[in-house]
């Protein structure tokens, strides 16, 4: 179950649009709607990147549910292998962490 937005992906807007686009979330109730959804395979609300091209990524708020989408929300599907996990918790260690991801997994990981 998602919200979705495209960004920019030169790893310097996200750190514009995403806060703004869980802010936008969060104002209108779909955290919350999203975390009512969650089936708790994984931990609650999460962040996801998918679609990633040189120039733009679909970032996604997401949790893991196998029931039918609701109007509004999108599904993203992930095969089992091909997605990674960074556990982040708490606000203020969300840029840091988009800032290993972008300069210390991206550059190593081949991707």
């Amino acid at each position: 179950m998602t919200y979705r937005q495209s960004a920019g992906n030169d790893g310097v807007q996200n750190f514009i649009s995403v806060p703004g686009m869980w802010e936008e979330a969060r104002e209108k109730g779909m955290i919350e709607d999203i975390f009512k959804l969650s089936d708790g395979k994984l931990w609650g609300v999460m962040g996801a990147l998918a679609n990633y091209t040189q120039d733009t990524v679909d970032y996604y708020i997401v949790a893991t549910n196998d029931e039918a989408v609701p109007e509004g929300m999108a599904e993203l599907f992930a095969e089992k292998g091909l997605w990674v996990i960074f556990p982040c918790y708490g606000r203020e260690n969300i840029q840091p962490v988009w800032k290993r991801i972008y300069g210390e997994w991206f550059p190593g990981s081949g991707l």
